[in-house]
């Protein structure tokens, strides 16, 4: 996916998530940990927006919004 900023340049977006852990090993850092490495990843590989789909009070955490407090630009 691919969107327009207001001054006409095109960044790309990647979707990602949810992030799972199984309940045994929730609260060990291992979501943290995978979320770093997953936004690294991204930005090197020249996203300039990721998109998640999950839980907003872990999300929230790495200064993620819910998509309606984002432009509605955005599909």
């Amino acid at each position: 996916m691919i969107i327009e900023a207001d001054n006409g340049e095109t960044i790309p977006v990647l979707t990602m998530g949810p992030i799972g852990i199984t309940p045994e090993l929730k609260r060990k850092g291992y979501g943290k940990a995978i979320l770093d490495y997953s936004l690294e990843k991204a930005a090197e590989m020249g996203f300039g927006v990721v998109l998640f789909e999950g839980n907003i009070g872990f999300y929230g955490k790495k200064r993620f919004c819910l998509r309606k407090q984002v432009r509605d630009q955005i599909p």
